[in-house]
């Protein structure tokens, strides 16, 4: 009991002035959670440990992709799977939703209500008739943090410092994730602005593996996020858990092992969710807050 109190005390001294004891320790919580063991279930129920070599890699290709999710279609250029994963000894399974798409069949769509009026991602789904739809940017009382292009039409300034950006091209649906900034946006019809860049030409960004720049890639927490294969095909990537998730670090590691090229992470947290109605599937991920940005997708005719 000492030892807990005197723990309490230690991390209550080095917190702000205006955090709170609980506070501190849930953040404390989320870093040490993150430095677990990720293992991952194979589609025949097996448990496989993510090797050491692949947590401190940096370049992937097709040959080191290792992660074999059970993809199932759910329409017409979308698959759909879980992924499973744990760190022993904690009790709590984090699912990974996935869905994987192929961009010219389906139209994809970033929108905002005007004035940026936060709804529950719901709304969304209802107002503009998506499919699917995950939420996007980060945000603040002011409106959407970085770009937002809704329509071909430039809703909210590229932001200099952020570099992952997830653009489409045309309305013919070419997708691509430029981590770079201030990417080029002539001929986009929709695209928006996250954080952080995750990885590039197969490369995943060393303040991802290991941190730096006063980045912490350790602390666990829901996310949402998208990355693109070989193939051209955009994997969308949500934790379906309220009080788990992963960390950036996980992250990133899960991405190149399901063979991606170019990754960004969208807005995560409390803003994180997932809302999909197709017939003969769904999947609802809530979302804890409302939120201002989203991506959507509707098929085409």
């Amino acid at each position: 009991m000492l030892v807990v109190v005197g723990a309490a005390c230690a991390l209550a001294l080095l917190a702000r002035r205006s955090d709170t004891v609980l506070e501190v320790l849930h953040r404390t919580g989320q870093r040490l959670a993150g430095l677990g063991e990720l293992r991952w279930e194979d589609p025949g129920g097996d448990w496989h440990d993510i090797a050491p070599s692949n947590d401190a890699r940096l370049t992937w290709s097709a040959e080191t992709a290792f992660l074999v999710p059970a993809w199932h279609p759910v329409a017409a250029g979308l698959d759909a799977a879980d992924l499973s994963l744990a760190r022993p000894p904690h009790p709590q399974t984090v699912v990974l939703a996935l869905y994987r798409l192929v961009p010219a069949r389906w139209n994809l769509h970033v929108v905002g209500y005007p004035d940026w009026v936060e709804h529950p991602l719901p709304d969304f789904t209802a107002k503009w008739g998506f499919s699917l739809a995950v939420n996007a940017s980060f945000f603040s009382s002011e409106g959407p943090i970085g770009l937002v292009i809704q329509d071909g039409v430039v809703r909210h300034r590229q932001a200099s410092r952020k570099a992952a950006h997830f653009l489409v091209d045309t309305r013919a649906g070419s997708v691509r994730i430029e981590n770079q900034k201030m990417a080029g946006i002539a001929g986009v019809y929709a695209g928006f602005q996250g954080f952080p860049a995750m990885m590039t030409n197969g490369r995943l960004y060393s303040y991802v593996a290991s941190g730096g720049r006063g980045f912490d890639v350790f602390t666990v927490d829901r996310r949402s996020a998208a990355c693109t294969d070989r193939e051209g095909r955009v994997i969308l990537m949500v934790t379906d858990s309220l009080t788990n998730g992963l960390s950036f670090a996980e992250l990133g590691v899960l991405m190149g092992g399901l063979g991606c090229v170019d990754g960004m992470a969208f807005d995560g947290g409390s803003s994180t969710a997932l809302d999909v109605t197709i017939a003969g599937h769904e999947r609802h991920v809530q979302g804890l807050n409302p939120v201002q940005v989203v991506l959507g997708l509707t098929p085409r005719g």
